[in-house]
């Protein structure tokens, strides 16, 4: 017989890689954007311009 690891055939089946990237991607969906309202909003210029 074989030995069977079941902490690793349990992360295999629960399918726990998608659950940890499917967590980050919607902790970065939600989260606020950081970018510019662009034809509304100007960002910062520097005076040499």
């Amino acid at each position: 017989m074989t030995q069977i690891d079941y902490t690793r055939a349990a992360k295999y089946f629960l399918l726990q890689d998608f659950w940890v990237g499917f967590k980050l991607v919607m902790k970065y969906f939600f989260a606020p954007k950081t970018t510019l309202n662009y034809p509304h909003e100007k960002g910062p210029l520097s005076p040499r311009f």
